[in-house]
């Protein structure tokens, strides 16, 4: 009986080593507990930021900590900086702190997120605590746009020219650009390059003609705003209009406000007969329409369903107000005073008005 029970043992015994490699994790050492201010960092890049490490000694006896940092499974564009590689005299049951800094080079993109481990270690018993930070390229858009050559072309009446302009991404995500034409005259840079004697005829006749003071007035201007409470509640449409008439322009500007409203909602009701949205879209001549998110949407991750479906919904809004002979703005919300409250990510007005 006592053979059957060593074999019986004998193969418990293999049986688990040959599992221990599947078994075995890092495991944190009883008598070095280890706590970080932060361990989900959020940067733009060519920003920085500093984490603080808590060491605290759970041991039996003064000690020396030794510090070190592997950064080997982050992009390059990362750079991690501890400031101490020892921490020194630390009495049991007591806390030192400990520097990292954080810094994002230029040239980052949403696909170098990533994370670092800091490892605290204990020489003398040879035990060590490691803890994990994560460090994550905030997505941003910055489309830019510039012409080949010199952008102040002379063209002869009825001439056709080909242009030459570089898009380029400076964002941190993939984006599409929607590029479009407005026709927009830099009239102080054509004076400048122009002489008297070139402009002699444009200019002799203009002054005691009834005709050419009634052509200098300015056309009414017309806004429509698409919105929720970060519009109807601080009475936008009403600025706005007023701002407008107050630098000469003879303004008309209305909206369309619901609580809470995203794009997606705009969108749908700009379809749904009968509706504000649709009838004041459809029935009057505007210049601009101006379109408002739900403040949070924007500050979300681009692969999430709200963002996407505010996305969609701000293209299929601007092919239809283009079509109605109008220019879609879009207006920039803020961040809330104390974050909003329900996502880790917007914890507070700085972290959520940058996202």
């Amino acid at each position: 009986m006592s053979s059957r029970r060593r074999a019986l043992t004998c193969v418990l015994v293999l049986l688990l080593t040959g599992l221990s490699p599947l078994l075995t994790t890092v495991q944190a050492a009883d008598s070095i507990l280890l706590t970080a201010s932060s361990q989900n960092v959020v940067l733009v890049p060519g920003q920085s930021t500093n984490i603080t490490i808590d060491i605290e000694n759970n041991g039996s006896s003064i000690e020396t900590f030794n510090i070190s940092v592997d950064d080997s499974s982050l992009a390059s564009y990362w750079e991690i900086l501890p400031v101490d590689t020892t921490v020194a005299n630390v009495f049991p049951t007591w806390s030192k702190n400990t520097t990292v800094v954080i810094r994002l080079h230029e040239g980052a993109t949403v696909a170098d997120s990533g994370s670092f481990t800091v490892t605290v270690t204990e020489p003398d018993a040879g035990v060590s605590s490691t803890i994990t930070v994560y460090v994550t390229v905030a997505p941003s858009y910055h489309p830019s746009l510039t012409a080949s050559g010199n952008a102040l072309v002379s063209m002869a009446a009825g001439a056709s020219l080909n242009l030459t302009y570089e898009a380029t991404n400076l964002g941190t995500v993939s984006d599409t650009l929607l590029l479009d034409v407005e026709v927009v005259p830099d009239l102080a840079s054509w004076w400048a390059n122009q002489t008297n004697g070139s402009t002699g005829n444009g200019t002799g006749n203009g002054t005691g003609n009834n005709g050419s003071n009634q052509s200098n007035q300015s056309s009414p201007l017309t806004v429509l705003m698409y919105g929720n409470s970060y519009t109807s509640a601080n009475g936008l449409a009403a600025l706005v209009d007023d701002r407008l008439d107050d630098t000469g322009l003879n303004a008309t500007v209305q909206s369309n406000t619901a609580g809470g409203y995203t794009l997606a909602d705009h969108w749908a009701d700009v379809n749904a007969s009968g509706t504000p949205w649709n009838s004041s879209l459809r029935n009057a001549a505007w210049d601009y329409v101006l379109l408002q998110d739900q403040s949070q949407v924007p500050s979300f991750s681009t692969t999430s369903t709200s963002w996407q479906e505010s996305k969609n919904a701000s293209v299929a809004l601007s092919h239809e107000i283009e079509a109605e002979g109008a220019s879609t703005v879009l207006f920039l919300t803020w961040g809330r005073r104390a974050g909003d409250g329900v996502n880790a990510f917007n914890n507070n007005f700085t972290s959520m008005q940058d996202r």
